[in-house]
């Protein structure tokens, strides 16, 4: 019996050396792993750690939205941790909690990708415990933009300073979902696109110019008018930064498309030669439908332009809900198709003018609709940008490329 009580009493001797020898391992692991960590907004953890972990960075990528940190208690007493403060898109669950000896738990980590902009975002977290960090854990999160790329259109025609804040208010919260618009102006407005640059600097901002200022009155065919219009249009090009600009034809074009004048297409060509080389068009509107002269039309300009120009035609057959007459627009979509060599970029209106267009909480039928383009034009109008901008942002945002 003496020799069995001794034993028995040298093995819980032996186990308390053992769980000594584990904790004292086990901390000059967590400290060696510390050791030559980038740094960042938290100090380097205690080289005495009481709490462990073997995952240090949390990627979340694009898709995930919830990942977990396993930590540990080390110690032979009982320790309480709590979180540090983090940033206002990342929860850490159970934020505090009483860890036995040696004892193990797994925390949620999960990130709200809706009130953040497209693109990569990086923070950290810290356990904290004893008066100490613990812990320090990086994270990365990245929020796509929406596939296919939304791009709202805004027409700003006067570039004043309210209409200027208007479109950077607007482009702040479409921020959620992409990361291009089309801001589109009359001519000698140029000014307009460094301002908008320094107020939403991470947005590719499409110039556009309407061009009823240089050929509504002298004529769409107007030697003089294109010649005005490339100096034009080479001027929003350098103050944007951009290879892309939207001319925007509709009120030019009205009488031409209703029968009222006639174009001079060899001559039309010649002004089409006067843009810059170096600048790619987008080109609206493209093909008009409703009567078969305004189909005749359009199809016979936008031919001349592609010929001239092998530029991207904006596609109006998405403009809309489907309705009794969707195998008119296939129509459409596949003429269109058919005479463009880039892809055709379609345009998505909401709200109601003349007719009755899409609705914000129809969103997600309009992508699936436009699934395998790469792009496509939101048009709200000025009174609605701020508008739809929050409403289809909330809508999508969460997962925008998904």
């Amino acid at each position: 019996m003496f020799f069995l009580a001794r034993r028995a009493s040298w093995k819980r001797v032996a186990d308390i050396v053992a769980s000594v020898l584990l904790v004292a391992s086990l901390a000059g692991f967590a400290a060696g792993e510390e050791e030559g960590g980038e740094g960042g907004v938290l100090p380097d953890p205690s080289q005495s750690p009481v709490l462990i972990t073997h995952v240090h960075e949390l990627n979340f990528g694009t898709d995930h939205q919830t990942l977990a940190l396993t930590i540990q208690n080390i110690d032979l007493n009982s320790v309480t941790y709590t979180i540090s403060s983090v940033d206002g898109w990342l929860t850490i669950e159970p934020d505090e909690a009483e860890l036995l000896p040696l004892e193990t738990i797994t925390l949620e980590v999960t990130v709200d990708r809706g009130p953040l902009v497209t693109g990569s975002h990086v923070t950290c977290f810290g356990v904290l415990a004893r008066e100490s960090l613990q812990i320090r854990v990086d994270v990365q999160v990245d929020k796509p933009v929406t596939q296919p790329l939304i791009v709202p259109w805004l027409e700003a025609l006067t570039a004043d300073a309210d209409e200027i804040n208007h479109a950077a208010a607007g482009l702040q919260i479409w921020r959620r979902v992409t990361d291009t618009a089309v801001v589109s102006t009359s001519p000698e407005k140029a000014y307009l696109y460094p301002q908008l640059a320094a107020l939403v600097p991470d947005m590719d901002i499409i110039p556009g110019l309407t061009t009823s200022c240089r050929l509504g009155y002298t004529g769409f065919d107007s030697l003089e008018g294109w010649m005005l219009l490339s100096a034009d249009v080479a001027e929003v090009a350098a103050a944007a930064g951009e290879s892309f600009v939207l001319l925007e034809n509709e009120l030019a074009l009205r009488a031409y498309l209703n029968g009222e004048c006639e174009i001079d297409f060899e001559q039309l060509r010649t002004g089409l030669s006067y843009l810059p080389p170096d600048v790619k068009i987008i080109w609206y509107p493209s093909l008009a439908w409703g009567t078969p002269s305004a189909v005749h039309r359009s199809r016979a300009l936008c031919e001349v332009v592609e010929e001239e120009l092998s530029c991207r035609f904006v596609d109006h057959s998405y403009a809309g809900p489907p309705t009794s007459s969707e195998p008119l627009m296939e129509l459409f979509r596949a003429m269109l198709e058919s005479l463009a060599s880039q892809p055709p970029l379609p345009i998505i209106y909401f709200g109601c003018w003349n007719y009755c267009y899409w609705e914000y909480d129809q969103v997600h039928q309009i992508m699936e609709a436009l699934e395998g383009r790469p792009d496509a034009l939101f048009y709200p109008g000025s009174a609605r940008w701020i508008e739809a901008a929050e409403e289809i942002a909330n809508l999508l945002s969460q997962n925008p490329g998904g």
